[in-house]
């Protein structure tokens, strides 16, 4: 890991990362920080490690006192929650995230995502999932899963050929960004 990763992931304010043309005029923020391996080597290594435990426990149980399991489920979906809208006061393009909340953010945001959605894949393995394992389990999303991932596959480039062929910036506006949103739907999945 270059030893500037840290201090070119956290370069970036939030407002940069949302604004359409920063990201259309700096290609700057695409090269440093979206496509390096290291801003997602955390999640990637969770994985690696998850994967390693449910091997080595495969067909032995795994015993975790149920109050302990209930203490864990808040816990992380503490986490997910607090990932996914702590930041929501900064968004605005004005505010300014303080330094280090920002570091913070960028230097543990997708480990405590990957950790998170981990419990939940171990706990459902291991028989401790109870109603969130039912859910995922419906026969219903084994094809929605599979089209899934044939869209993950080709949004980027989608989405790269319908922003790229705007002739100016969009503004962000409801009707703009609902009516782009429906275009890379249609697009994706139509």
């Amino acid at each position: 890991m270059p030893p500037n990763c840290l201090k070119v992931y956290t370069d970036y304010n939030i407002w940069d990362f949302l604004c359409y043309e920063f990201v259309c005029s700096s290609a700057k923020w695409f090269t440093d920080v979206y496509i390096k391996p290291y801003a997602r080597i955390q999640t990637y290594l969770i994985g690696i490690w998850l994967g390693w435990i449910l091997y080595k426990t495969k067909g032995k149980k795994v015993t975790i006192p149920k109050p302990l399991v209930v203490v864990i489920y808040l816990a992380a979906t503490a986490t997910a929650l607090s990932v996914l809208y702590g930041i929501f006061p900064y968004f605005e393009p004005d505010k300014e995230i303080p330094d280090v909340p920002r570091f913070l953010y960028a230097g543990f945001s997708r480990f405590a995502w990957a950790t998170c959605v981990a419990w939940v894949i171990f706990s459902c393995v291991k028989g401790y999932g109870g109603p969130i394992n039912a859910f995922l389990s419906w026969k219903i999303f084994i094809p929605l899963g599979r089209l899934g991932f044939c869209v993950f596959l080709v949004s980027l480039h989608l989405q790269m050929v319908l922003h790229l062929s705007f002739r100016q910036p969009i503004t962000f506006e409801n009707y703009s960004m609902v009516n782009t949103f429906a275009c890379i739907i249609n697009n994706e999945w139509g």
